[in-house]
């Protein structure tokens, strides 16, 4: 199979799943939030924060074991690949007892003294992370076990796991919800869900990889290169924790539980349209590994030069909507107060994630050539400018002033890009800006403008919404596809169209 259907084929696996569990989780959540409330809503995203941020502990090897796993399959070495898990696994079990006794033992702070629970709640607050703390190393051996299919490029394995998993624990909590039961029921839901993940992935696998297996074994020799590895990857880690743990923890102690709820929505919406963006650049990852252990240095420019745009165009299909009707979308989705709240955040924490976007192709590609300390420094500079502000910020300015502080902590974003070029790959930067950035940037503006008026003059109700929505999106598809594809591209996306239309017209003869 050659590199662009590989390419393609991954990346369609990785959308279709994350399609459906974005539309699940659009469906779902108003039931949900409804029904817990601001506070108790807000006290179930704090556990799941409070998880992320132990989360930290796991010393950036999630990725090192993309890496690695995707470099020796190539030169087909299983022996190695089954040290490195094993030995990974053994970190991870020790790790997950520090940590689970860590959220065990600051529980009762969490809960009674840090964050503005509400003194109704305080009890069912305690109970959630004292279960989240037996959750917690449950959570890094599923880290580790979840990425195997991902590091051999069998994406879906990963991608159909994940969503039977997420289908199940999101419909599981509106069945539970609608029974009458409550928050402590969903954290435990959320906590079978990943033991039964944990197995199902082990099962899978043995079967992709017959020579896989986890036995008692740690090599510190194997583990350094690897630990180095993941001493990068965690600090390149540690900008998204500060950027969505850190921040959440922060408006809580600032705000309240409730403040949390009204952030978190729109958070996660704009989160999963950068998930997916995402799961489309992903693959370049374990790609880049295998290119690398056949020193194909050429083919990795030819695919970031390309796929760079590429992305760039992907997340103004989704970000542009995001930005210019955002009061609309929360206002049809989560009603008129929620949205007079959130439209403003939402907006900002938008553009954050538009200029992050730009950086995950040479990001991914750095990480796949053992190269991870560029993406370290910058995503210290950019956590390190967010904790500087995100607490004043809160204080003064409420939820628009802690997106503000995401946005602020984002605009390192085009120098990374500039060193990664200079440094990693040796290409022109003037060159790469232009053909990668320039024309679909005119494209955006003009958008932008056009959508603004779409807004404030046309949409009146659901159904007008629903058009302009319609119409957007068919407007940028064309003039992205004919203004923003290379040349060979369009006219592979015009033959593969033309074939599909011919096939249909057989059958139907």
């Amino acid at each position: 199979m050659s590199l662009r259907k590989k390419y393609v084929k991954n990346s369609f696996l990785n959308v279709s799943g994350w399609l459906w569990l974005a539309i699940v989780n659009v469906v779902t959540t108003p039931y949900i939030f409804h029904k817990l409330g601001y506070d108790q809503y807000g006290i179930l995203s704090l556990v799941l924060t409070v998880l992320g941020y132990f989360a930290f502990l796991d010393f950036g090897l999630g990725d090192a074991v993309i890496k690695f796993v995707a470099h020796y399959n190539t030169l087909k070495d299983y022996r190695k690949i089954n040290r490195i898990i094993s030995s990974i696994f053994l970190l991870y079990l020790a790790i997950g007892i520090v940590g689970g006794v860590l959220i065990f033992l600051f529980a009762k702070y969490f809960a009674l003294n840090l964050f503005k629970v509400p003194l109704e709640f305080q009890s069912k607050s305690l109970y959630c992370f004292y279960i989240g703390a037996f959750g917690f190393s449950l959570n890094l051996v599923f880290a580790v076990i979840s990425k195997i299919p991902e590091a051999i490029q069998r994406f879906d394995i990963s991608n159909v796991v994940n969503v039977c998993i997420g289908s199940f624990v999101t419909f599981a909590n509106v069945t539970i919800l609608f029974l009458g039961y409550g928050l402590q029921e969903l954290v435990v839901v959320n906590l079978m869900s990943t033991f039964v993940g944990i197995i199902t992935f082990y099962v899978i696998i043995k079967k992709a990889l017959p020579d896989f297996k986890i036995f008692i074994y740690f090599s510190l020799e194997e583990m350094r290169e690897v630990f180095s590895y993941g001493l990068y990857t965690l600090f390149t880690k540690f900008s998204s924790i500060i950027s969505q743990s850190i921040n959440q923890l922060i408006i809580g102690v600032v705000l309240g539980p409730a403040g949390i709820g009204v952030i978190n929505i729109p958070s996660k919406l704009v989160s999963r349209f950068t998930t997916l963006v995402s799961r489309i650049a992903y693959i370049v990852f374990p790609l880049t590994s295998e290119l690398c252990a056949l020193n194909d240095l050429t083919k990795i420019k030819s695919i970031y030069l390309k796929l760079s745009r590429y992305v760039y165009i992907i997340s103004s299909l989704f970000f542009l909507i995001l930005i210019a009707y955002s009061k609309s979308i929360l206002y049809f989705w989560m009603g008129n107060d929620f949205a007079q709240k959130a439209y403003l955040p939402m907006v900002i924490i938008t553009i954050s994630m538009y200029l992050v976007t730009a950086t995950m192709i040479p990001s991914l590609i750095a990480i796949g050539m053992t190269k991870p300390k560029y993406n370290a420094l910058f995503s210290f500079i950019g956590a390190a400018t967010n904790a500087i502000f995100i607490y004043p910020l809160t204080k003064y300015y409420g939820l628009t002033g802690s997106a503000l502080s995401v946005l602020l902590g984002s605009f390192n974003s085009p120098f990374f890009i500039f060193f990664f070029n200079k440094k990693i790959l040796n290409i022109n930067n003037y060159t790469y800006f232009f053909n990668a950035f320039t024309k679909v940037t005119i494209m955006n503006l003009g958008f932008l403008i056009l959508f603004s008026l779409f807004q404030r003059f046309i949409i009146q109700n659901i159904f007008s919404f629903c058009l302009v929505l319609f119409l957007s999106e068919i407007m940028m598809i064309g003039l992205f596809y004919l203004y923003g594809l290379y040349n060979e591209d369009r006219q592979a996306v015009k033959l593969k169209l033309i074939g599909v239309i011919a096939k249909r017209r057989i059958r139907s003869l």
